[in-house]
């Protein structure tokens, strides 16, 4: 009766979590809140580089522009979507998945005879120690290989400038460069 009890109370703790995190989801997407009068760098090539909310219509916020553009618009079912952590499914997955595997063990190791609070604080020492050493080690590995949003801003900035001058040369100019690049690449 104890584990039955314990088993609802956490799925009403996954219920309750699954309800405030669409809650959020929706006030954010519907709503429309946004950095109103920023300018942000796109999070995707695709999209515009350079964008700011216009009068009269709704701001969209920098997550929906991403999302809108990296959908295509096409609503085909994603299975991917769900277990990418970068995604609202992702987060909704991924969630519950932390959240019920230290119960699995700590259930697991109560039916093997441990005592339960020796287990409690042994599962929960472990869950918090394990979480924080890979979410340290996803810090570390994105520093690493220069994929925070700092980087990824400025290298889509730069990549505007670049594509701004170009198209501002003239033909005979970019003949000249794409010369000049042949013959270095010759040496």
């Amino acid at each position: 009766m104890e584990i039955v009890s314990g088993i609802t109370m956490w799925v009403a703790i996954v219920c309750l979590c699954l309800l405030s995190v669409s809650y959020s989801f929706h006030i954010k997407t519907h709503i429309g809140i946004s950095r109103v009068n920023k300018p942000f760098i796109a999070r995707n090539r695709d999209a515009s580089i350079v964008s700011k909310p216009s009068f009269g219509r709704r701001p969209v916020s920098s997550l929906a522009l991403s999302e809108s553009v990296e959908e295509g618009g096409d609503g085909a079912f994603d299975p991917a979507a769900w277990i990418n952590p970068n995604t609202r499914g992702g987060v909704i997955v991924w969630s519950i998945i932390l959240v019920t595997i230290p119960v699995f063990v700590y259930y697991y190791f109560v039916g093997q005879g441990l005592e339960p609070t020796k287990v409690g604080s042994y599962v929960g020492a472990l869950f918090v120690l394990l979480s924080n050493v890979l979410w340290a080690s996803t810090y570390i590995f994105r520093v690493a290989n220069k994929d925070m949003t700092y980087a990824k801003q400025l290298r889509d900035y730069e990549n505007a400038v670049l594509e701004k001058r170009l198209e501002e040369l003239d033909d005979d100019e970019i003949d000249a460069l794409l010369e000049e690049i042949e013959e270095e690449s010759d040496e």
